[in-house]
């Protein structure tokens, strides 16, 4: 179950769902069909992975927004929450985890040029101009 800022906002039947911000974005949200943000947007993306309808398309937030996600009561065992692919922690059947901007920013190298667009031209595949 998915929540937003205190309020039921709906449940997800996938395979589990990545929850990413923009440097995130361009990784395994991208693989999964998510959208890449720019990095210096604010903001937080759910993105359903491998979801049993259509109807469950990846959603960008302000990264002001409280997410969190409760593992279902009716699931027939718990889950796995896994942290940047590295951490794997099990969690039970109504366990609640809350995702929030820290107060912190991140302070990143950044190269001079940009590289952002770059990086996704390198990613997708894209080359040249784009022509409609």
């Amino acid at each position: 179950c998915l929540g937003v800022d205190g309020e039921r906002f709906g449940s997800y039947r996938a395979d589990g769902l990545i929850v990413a911000t923009p440097t995130g974005s361009t990784a395994y949200n991208l693989a999964a069909g998510g959208p890449a943000l720019h990095p210096e947007m604010p903001a937080i993306i759910i993105n359903p992975i491998c979801p049993f309808t259509l109807a469950s398309r990846p959603l960008v937030l302000p990264s002001s927004e409280i997410v969190q996600i409760t593992v279902d009561e009716t699931r027939r065992s718990g889950a796995l929450l896994t942290v940047d692919g590295q951490e794997t922690v099990p969690l039970e059947k109504g366990d609640v985890v809350t995702f929030k901007k820290s107060p912190f920013d991140a302070r990143l190298i950044v190269p001079k040029e940009n590289i952002f667009y770059e990086a996704l031209r390198s990613k997708l595949g894209w080359s040249g101009d784009l022509d409609a």
